[in-house]
C-alpha cells in the first residue's frame, strides 16, 4: 500500500510540474511597447533653446515630445523592421513651422528606439497637437526563433499622453 501511495504522489508531482511548465511557456510572447508623451520643458531644457526671432519667448511656448519603442520577449528576435513616422513632418503638419530640434537613438532594426524633439507650441491646444498624430502609426515586423513572422501596428494618437 505504501509503494502505491508513494507512486501516486510522485506521479502527481510530475504532472503538476509538467503542467506548470507548459502554462509558463505558453504565456511568454514577444511584447511591443510604444510610449509617446508631450511634456512641459524644465528650466534647464529651456535654457538650451535658441529663441532668436521670437518676441518675448517663454518656457511655456515650447513642449517636448518623447517617444520610446521597445520590443522584447523570451525568445530570440531577428529581422526586425520598424517603421516610425517622420516626427518633424508630423508636428509641422499643424502649420508648417513647429519643429524646433530633436534627437534619438536606435536604428530601424533595433529592439529599442527613442526619439525626442522640442517644438514651438505657443497658441496650440492639446486637441490640435493630438490631431497632428491622428493617422500616425508605428509598425514593427520581426521573426521569432522559430522563423515565424510577426507584425504589430500602433496608432500614436491612441496612446499619446499629455503631462
Amino acid at each position: 500500500m505504501k509503494i502505491r501511495t508513494m507512486f501516486s504522489l510522485a506521479s502527481l508531482c510530475i504532472l503538476l510540474i509538467l503542467g506548470a511548465c507548459s502554462v509558463a511557456t505558453n504565456n511568454l510572447e514577444t511584447e511591443m511597447e510604444v510610449h509617446s508623451e508631450i511634456n512641459s520643458l524644465s528650466d534647464e531644457e529651456f535654457s538650451h533653446i535658441g529663441t532668436t526671432g521670437l518676441n518675448d519667448a517663454s518656457k511655456e511656448d515650447f513642449r517636448k515630445f518623447s517617444f520610446t519603442f521597445l520590443l522584447e520577449g523570451p525568445e530570440e528576435i531577428s529581422n526586425i523592421k520598424i517603421a516610425i513616422p517622420d516626427f518633424k513632418k508630423t508636428i509641422d503638419s499643424i502649420d508648417g513651422k513647429r519643429y524646433w530640434y530633436g534627437e534619438g537613438s536606435g536604428e530601424e532594426n533595433n529592439e529599442k528606439m527613442t526619439r525626442e524633439f522640442v517644438f514651438y507650441s505657443k497658441g496650440l491646444t492639446n486637441e490640435q497637437i493630438k490631431a497632428a498624430f491622428k493617422s500616425v502609426e508605428v509598425n514593427a515586423k520581426w521573426k521569432t526563433i522559430d522563423k515565424e513572422e510577426k507584425e504589430k501596428t500602433i496608432n500614436l494618437e491612441d496612446i499619446l499622453k499629455f503631462r
